[in-house]
């Protein structure tokens, strides 16, 4: 990280060059948090059942790993709405994915009706989760309905600890 150097004169100038430092300082933590695996956790008010998320972003794109009830899910968050098929309250997409630059394979889940940007997948793949446990870089692509194709990388170091925490975690193919 470089350094940033603030001259000042005066009390007033001095506390805007300490309000300035501070400042980079965060921005340069929340850059080094970036591909960091994070887990949120949230107790549902009416029945006390907790969910635990683990998640990580990648520029307009988010991979998170949950459970639905007791079986591990993957979901997929794009900045635009996905290209999807179907009738009715089924719509359906894919989205392609390569770790370290393996071969390449897809997700296929529901696309949520109220936001058409998220593929919801509950069939995983259990090539996807043997691979990503152990890999070091996954690359998601999925076509958006008017904005070509998505696509997100992501960090994998510590996803096999981070995933611990879901309370389907035995249920993975670690």
């Amino acid at each position: 990280m470089t350094d940033l150097e603030v001259t000042t004169c005066g009390p007033k100038a001095r506390k805007i060059g300490m309000r300035l430092k501070i400042a980079v300082l965060v921005l340069a933590a929340s850059a080094a948090q970036a591909g960091e695996w994070k887990t949120t956790t949230s107790k549902d008010a009416m029945t006390d059942s907790v969910d635990v998320n683990v998640w990580q972003s990648s520029g307009d794109t988010r991979i998170d790993f949950m459970c639905d009830p007791d079986s591990p899910v993957v979901v997929l968050k794009f900045a635009h709405q996905l290209n999807w098929e179907g009738r009715g309250g089924s719509h359906r997409a894919e989205a392609d994915f390569r770790i370290d630059g393996g071969k390449p394979g897809k997700l296929s889940g529901g696309v949520l009706p109220g936001n058409p940007n998220v593929l919801f997948i509950t069939k995983v793949d259990k090539r996807f989760f043997r691979e990503a446990l152990t890999g070091s870089k996954l690359l998601v692509q999925a076509l958006t309905f008017s904005h070509g194709p998505a696509t997100g990388e992501f960090d994998l170091p510590g996803l096999a600890d981070a995933l611990k925490a879901l309370p389907c975690a035995k249920k993975l193919p670690m």
